[in-house]
């Protein structure tokens, strides 16, 4: 890959080797009383409250890549985010 997409693999070499914040890929799972279910995502306002991006959805079977601003956010649904850990808890505890 570093020969191919040098600049994806330093980004991704920067990203997960950060001195100031270690960065994860989570699963969560949107509880039913959570205050986001049911919102969409561009009215959730994720990264700008949480500081995580929404990577995609896991809805039952389906796997939602790349997921719209409209789509929401449901009770059940799995939420694949990538983010500081300190702020993925955060957001965990928001979604739980």
């Amino acid at each position: 890959m570093s020969v191919l997409r040098p600049v994806s693999v330093e980004l991704v070499e920067n990203v997960l080797q950060n001195e100031d914040a270690f960065y994860s890929v989570e699963e969560i799972i949107v509880g039913g009383q959570s205050p986001l279910s049911g919102r969409s995502l561009k009215h959730s306002r994720i990264r700008e409250m949480y500081g995580v991006t929404v990577l995609a959805l896991k809805r039952g079977e389906k796997i939602i890549n790349n997921p719209e601003p409209f789509e929401p956010l449901l009770a059940n649904d799995i939420v694949i985010v990538f983010g500081p850990d300190e702020k993925l808890r955060k957001f965990e505890k928001v979604l739980g």
